[in-house]
């Protein structure tokens, strides 16, 4: 049900909307893990996909605010 571990280097090269996408999959099947009371090791697996992906998202986001914030310093002027 829940494939092998994520590598966080293919993460990185995928766009946000596909990772969100994949996120909402993940948390759809750790629900369903959950409910079937599968054995731990499935849930751990989902569960470390679930923080890989969101931490990358996380990061995308960071970066583009990052640079949206020099971009915006380097015009200000303080008098």
């Amino acid at each position: 049900m829940v494939k092998a571990r994520i590598k966080i280097q293919e993460l990185r090269k995928k766009s946000e909307t596909v990772l969100l996408s994949q996120l909402k999959e993940l948390k759809a099947k750790l629900a369903l893990l959950r409910v079937a009371k599968v054995t731990g090791s499935k849930i751990k697996v989902a569960r470390l996909s679930v923080a890989k992906v969101s931490r990358v998202i996380s990061q995308k986001q960071k970066v583009m605010a990052d640079n949206l914030s020099d971009n915006v310093q380097k015009y200000n002027t303080v008098f």
